[in-house]
């Protein structure tokens, strides 16, 4: 969910590697930070929001969640 105003980024885009809210047009980079908030008049707030982010891992088409620390989780065996 974006952190402005609880609008779920499922119904935004990802563009170039950057998801968009549809809302007012945040934008967040791959580890969650913000990237661009247009309404922004200093880039010191934009640096200050981020995005709850979760580890996760493609695998054979799927996307797995890592629930705890990546750190935790390196040598997990994936499933076949």
């Amino acid at each position: 969910r974006c952190p402005h105003r609880s609008a779920a980024l499922s119904m935004g885009a990802i563009e170039s590697g950057v998801v968009r809210c549809r809302y007012h047009d945040w934008q967040f980079g791959a580890q969650g930070r913000a990237v661009s908030i247009p309404a922004a008049s200093k880039q010191g707030f934009v640096d200050k929001v981020q995005l709850f982010t979760m580890p996760c891992t493609e695998y054979n088409g799927l996307i797995y969640v890592h629930r705890s620390s990546r750190s935790e989780n390196e040598n997990e065996a994936l499933p076949e």
